[in-house]
């Protein structure tokens, strides 16, 4: 499951970006799983500098 594949990264903030490149899905797939993610409660967004991040 690609979502569980995200949440055992998310060990920091990270970026949309960061966590496409280390779970070597595409930025789009990574954006679905994340979204799904933060609608469940199970992750947070987080903006600093004018970027996201999932924490």
């Amino acid at each position: 499951m690609k979502h569980l594949k995200i949440l055992n990264i998310l060990t920091k903030e990270m970026t949309t970006e960061e966590i496409a490149k280390e779970s070597g899905l595409s930025l789009a797939e990574t954006r679905r799983f994340l979204l799904r993610l933060l609608e469940q409660g199970k992750i947070e967004s987080v903006e600093r500098d004018g970027k996201s991040f999932g924490n």
